[in-house]
């Protein structure tokens, strides 16, 4: 019994550990075969084993078979992580680099305009001839006036589209571990379960998972929170409004950040105390037997 819980216990974290979050616009080929394949391998070993066999039995028999499908689904995902990322950077650069071209190019076309008013305006021999080239040389800088204008709002709306597919991509993670958090959650539950129905004082392992879920909780306040400012940006919005809202959303970020570690941290928590109680009550029936034979 305590080894089924434990080994039951590594098979939840060794599912997270080895589970790479594909994400963004990423399509994670070969997924829903591979876990069709697995669902398959587990069905053969129960078959194989009986309908008594217990979960672990036929987990402990399944795992050589399924552990070389999760290792090659795993390298799929990480190289289609890392061919996202250097996209990523790739847009980045070229973004940057278009950015700098045309403000060059702006100035240089300032520059340029000042040398042929200055030109025009030394071959003026009357003043009618000189308000004329004023006249021009005004209704040229409204023209320009209104062209930066154009040329920044164009710059900050592909800005915001462009910081909005990579939050895209970001919170999309989290949603990741979010679900993952939930399923161990639910399976540490089920560990407790057990552990009760065999008569273990489980009073401190519930207290325990209740404030593992205040995190849980936590992560899913955060996240909504996030998806809502992130909804909030926007092309027409003030340059000031739009760096409070990544400012806040950089926060919430890292609080969500936090959340998960303190929630694996609880489990970890949770894990020691069960490994705790049953040496605890090993010992117990170890004395109780020995009193008895005396």
């Amino acid at each position: 019994m305590i080894k089924k819980i434990f080994i039951m216990l590594g098979f939840i974290f060794m599912g997270f550990a080895t589970t790479v979050l594909a994400v963004g616009n990423i399509q994670a080929i070969s997924v829903d075969s591979s876990n069709k394949t697995i669902k398959m391998k587990m069905q053969a070993c129960r078959a194989k084993l009986g309908v008594k066999a217990s979960n672990f039995a036929i987990r402990n028999c399944a795992q050589p078979q399924i552990r070389p499908i999760k290792a090659k689904l795993i390298k799929a995902e990480r190289k289609q992580v890392a061919g996202f990322r250097q996209d990523t950077r790739k847009q980045v650069k070229e973004f940057r680099g278009n950015v700098r071209a045309e403000k060059k190019q702006l100035r240089a076309d300032v520059i340029s305009q000042r040398a042929d008013i200055k030109a025009k305006l030394a071959e003026a021999k009357t003043p009618e001839e000189r308000e004329a080239i004023l006249s021009e040389v005004r209704k040229q800088r409204d023209e320009l006036k209104e062209k930066v204008s154009n040329n920044k709002e164009e710059l900050l709306k592909r800005k915001i589209n462009f910081i909005k597919t990579r939050l895209k991509f970001v919170l999309r993670r989290y949603e990741a571990y979010r679900i993952r958090i939930k399923k161990i959650d639910s399976r540490v539950e089920t560990r407790i379960e057990k552990m009760a129905d065999k008569g273990y004082d489980v009073s401190k392992l519930k207290e325990k998972q209740k404030q593992a879920r205040t995190y849980i909780r936590s992560l899913d306040e955060k996240i909504d929170m996030i998806k809502e400012k992130i909804s909030q940006l926007d092309s027409n919005s003030e340059i000031v409004e739009v760096r409070a809202l990544l400012k806040n959303i950089r926060e919430e970020l890292k609080l969500a950040r936090e959340d998960i570690k303190n929630y694996f941290k609880s489990v970890r928590e949770i894990v020691k105390e069960m490994r705790s109680i049953i040496r605890n009550n090993k010992a117990e029936v170890k004395v109780n037997a020995s009193v008895n034979n005396q």
